[in-house]
């Protein structure tokens, strides 16, 4: 049996020695034959020189360097692809959680049976109010859009079974909505409790953007298309039903009271209602022309040039 890590990295260069010794120590506890692949997101820091110190003392890491930096998701994807386990962990490498649940979560999964994914349950969040509002409301949107009862969708800690892995990496550009495709692929996905380390907290490079985006991203991919589209064209539908019940009005009104309609009035309220439906479509063709592109690019940044190390 082997055992994988998958890691992506990003200007950890404080904590990522400290990051592999734990690691190793945990996975050593689980089997003997494993590996860690760490996937280095263009760090801007010492952090690859920090990791190249200690591959001759741990031959089996896989260092994967990015061209490009191309955020979370993808690193992550990426270290996924190059990991050879049975049973792959996936888990940043930022000290937030610590590595010794790797044993936990191995020992919980000899415990039950028919599972193919565990995920972390984050029973302690940070201690940012403003982050812990935020990572709630995005878990509650996740809950909706995945139409499941798990508490914690987003966690980026998982033990994840070969078979299940395959199946994942197989769908292409879904996998950019790692956490979503999970539940649309119908996994028996256990929860598991564990304490978020908020004496390693450091800021988030995601911002509120990169927040919303993730969202639409999942109702793109993953949402029906009267969901996403009312979404989108919401202004198209205002001013449709607007022009539309103000040109109806007019005229009711004009035969109740026998009186002229206001020919300027109707003018406007037909032209509103025209734009109205204009901007559903425009909407439609414009958004469905987006989506191509965010899907060709992920495509071009998942299968960018990387170089290998170790």
């Amino acid at each position: 049996m082997k055992i994988s890590l998958a890691s992506p990295v990003y200007n950890e260069s404080g904590k990522i020695q400290e990051f592999i010794h734990r690691a190793v120590a945990a996975l050593r506890q689980i089997a003997s034959d494993v590996e860690i692949v760490l996937v280095n997101d263009c760090s801007r820091d010492d952090t690859v020189e920090k990791i190249r110190e200690l591959l001759p003392q741990y031959p089996f890491i896989k260092l994967v360097n990015l061209t490009r930096n191309s955020g979370q998701h993808i690193a992550t994807a990426i270290a996924l692809q190059n990991t050879t386990g049975d049973f792959v962990f996936m888990m940043d490498s930022d000290l937030q959680v610590r590595p010794e649940y790797l044993v936990d979560f191995y020992n919980f999964g000899k415990e039950i049976e028919g599972w193919d994914i565990i995920s972390a349950l984050r029973v302690t969040r940070s201690s940012s109010a403003t982050r812990r509002i935020g990572s709630r409301f995005i878990s509650y949107l996740l809950q909706k859009i995945g139409r499941t009862n798990l508490k914690d969708i987003g966690s980026t800690f998982k033990l994840i079974e070969r078979r299940a892995l395959d199946r994942l990496l197989a769908q292409d550009i879904l996998i950019q909505n790692l956490p979503i495709l999970m539940l649309n692929l119908n996994f028996r996905i256990v929860e598991r409790a564990i304490d978020y380390d908020s004496m390693q907290e450091r800021r988030s490079h995601y911002t509120v953007t990169d927040l919303v985006y993730a969202i639409v991203l999942a109702l793109l991919n993953f949402s029906t298309g009267s969901t996403t589209l009312m979404t989108l064209v919401s202004l198209g539908v205002l001013l449709l039903l607007a022009g539309s019940f103000s040109f109806a009005g007019m005229i009711v009104f004009g035969v109740v009271n026998q009186s002229a309609l206001p020919t300027n009035l109707l003018m406007f309220s037909l032209v509103t209602t025209v734009v109205g439906v204009q901007l559903m479509l425009m909407g439609m063709i414009v958004f469905k022309l987006e989506r191509i592109n965010k899907n060709l690019d992920f495509r071009k940044s998942i299968n960018q040039r990387i170089d290998y190390e170790n």
